[in-house]
């Protein structure tokens, strides 16, 4: 090949695949057909017999098949400088999806950054492009995984809601991951860290350290909120409400398929979006210092980006209004490799 890329040893031509890597610096990672031509000083994607998405060294990223580039909106955490990425391969239903992967007690959890749907009709191999300065290495060895699953995301969330902290308001599941708003006050018994003016919940672990990614499916008027664990419980409205004073910093839709808008010191901010999938999802980096919130479709979607200075215990928080509801759909730490 011209250009700096390399083709791994073995084809694949039918059943799921999953493939897993790291990457730093200038690279492109795709999967082709193993007949893509040797000599042409094209790279990858610049043909039919290509997929890949491509990393610039600058954070960007971008999705490249027959010539056509891609933008890719900025995932999961600002920086791209040293990322793992997953691959998978369905010759079943015709699917490539390219994925940041965070690999966590052997259980695989993905943000999606680009679902492509192909016609495979013969054998695919793993396929990798550098340039300049770089870094590479697989994942957990050089193996093909098979993934036994319909969505190739199994994950059981390590986040959990505090029953103790839980509004009468609302009702909490048996397994602590989803949060419902009821009518009729609920028979709690009395706890300290339980919310009593506000309809609000928040999850049983904090974090003081780390990048942290929780993404949750809604339904209804809600908030989700990054609070510090010692906001008031019991205070006036401006005191224990998410995103009504300095410990906590939040998104609201006020009514189902309605607007959003962003709180923070008893600001509001309006945004000039209206979401069109049912999942959200918030990026906390402590050590930087960034709170931002996402709408989760094929693409993860910014909505907005708060910068407090975090120097306490930090949980997940939840307001639920007008018959909401809430559940914890995945959560996970994204470790700086």
């Amino acid at each position: 090949m011209k250009e700096p890329q390399v083709l791994s040893n073995e084809c694949v031509s039918h059943g799921r695949h999953y493939w897993e890597l790291k990457a730093k610096g200038i690279w492109d990672i795709a999967v082709a057909y193993k007949e893509i031509t040797r000599v042409s000083s094209r790279t990858f994607g610049d043909n039919r017999l290509s997929w890949s998405i491509s990393h610039l060294g600058d954070g960007r990223v971008f999705a490249y098949h027959a010539g056509v580039q891609e933008n890719i909106d900025e995932s999961l955490t600002p920086s791209w400088t040293y990322r793992r990425i997953g691959v998978v391969v369905d010759f079943h239903i015709g699917l490539i999806t390219f994925s940041e992967a965070k690999d966590k007690k052997k259980t695989l959890t993905t943000a999606s950054i680009l679902n492509g749907c192909v016609l495979l009709s013969s054998a695919v191999v793993l396929a990798i492009g550098l340039a300049s300065w770089y870094r590479y290495s697989l994942g957990r060895g050089p193996r093909y995984k098979e993934q036994h699953t319909d969505n190739f995301e199994p994950h059981i969330p390590d986040l959990i809601l505090s029953i103790d902290t839980a509004s009468p308001l609302i009702n909490v599941s048996d397994d602590r991951l989803t949060a419902e708003r009821v009518a009729d006050r609920l028979p709690y018994p009395p706890h300290p860290d339980r919310f009593l003016s506000r309809p609000q919940v928040l999850s049983a672990q904090c974090v003081t350290s780390g990048s942290h990614y929780w993404e949750l499916e809604v339904e209804g008027a809600w908030e989700l909120a990054v609070a510090l664990r010692s906001i008031s419980r019991t205070g006036g409205n401006a005191q224990s409400s998410f995103g009504k004073n300095h410990k906590s910093w939040s998104l609201m839709q006020h009514q189902e398929g309605g607007g959003l808008a962003a709180y923070e010191g008893g600001v509001k901010t309006t945004l000039p979006r209206i979401l069109r999938y049912s999942r959200v999802a918030v990026a906390l980096d402590v050590r930087e210092g960034t709170v931002i919130f996402y709408e989760v479709g094929p693409k993860l979607k910014q909505l907005h980006m708060f910068t407090p200075e975090l120097k306490e215990p930090v949980c997940l928080g939840l307001g639920l209004y007008r018959s909401a509801k809430a559940t914890i759909r995945k959560a996970y730490e994204v470790h700086r490799l």
